[in-house]
């Protein structure tokens, strides 16, 4: 009996510390998953925000072109310009809510982006132009600013 007692004994200790093993093996995966996860995540957003500045800063180089050029040079075509960098923000305002960012950034892309439909309303018109850019340039400063300090808390 005491054989059959030891081989059981073994048995259960064997069971026991293999099952122990697996326990310990699985949450150290799922630990190490989750740590890659949070720096995919980490690095997408930072990614985003850093495209985010750029397109304030493209946004406002594309105005102020269209507007000094728009009168002496036929190439500038702002209609094409301002259509294609307003739906590019709007494209990236919406890539930003899976990645759950500061939706003061999100909200100030849609700002421009809706002020440059705005301005495609209004190309012929200086004065309502002049009201558009008085809108813009605040926004542009605070998705620059915003974004930027998110990236910076990020690095």
């Amino acid at each position: 009996m005491s054989i059959v007692a030891s081989v059981f004994g073994a048995l259960a200790g064997a069971i026991a510390g293999g099952a122990i093993s697996y326990v310990v093996s699985l949450r150290v995966a799922k630990e190490q998953v989750e740590a890659q996860y949070g720096s995919q995540t980490r690095r997408a957003r930072y990614d985003w925000y850093t495209q985010a500045n750029a397109l304030a800063e493209v946004t406002e180089a594309d105005w102020y072109d269209v507007m000094n050029r728009r009168e002496v040079d036929h190439d500038v075509r702002p209609v094409e310009r301002f259509t294609n960098r307003r739906d590019e923000l709007r494209d990236h305002a919406a890539k930003g809510g899976p990645l759950d960012v500061d939706e003061q950034v999100v909200d100030g892309l849609e700002q421009l982006a809706a002020d440059l439909n705005h301005a495609l309303t209004q190309l012929d018109s200086g004065v309502k132009l002049a009201a558009i850019e008085r809108e813009l340039h605040p926004t542009i400063e605070q998705v620059q600013e915003t974004a930027n300090q998110q990236a910076a808390e990020l690095e």
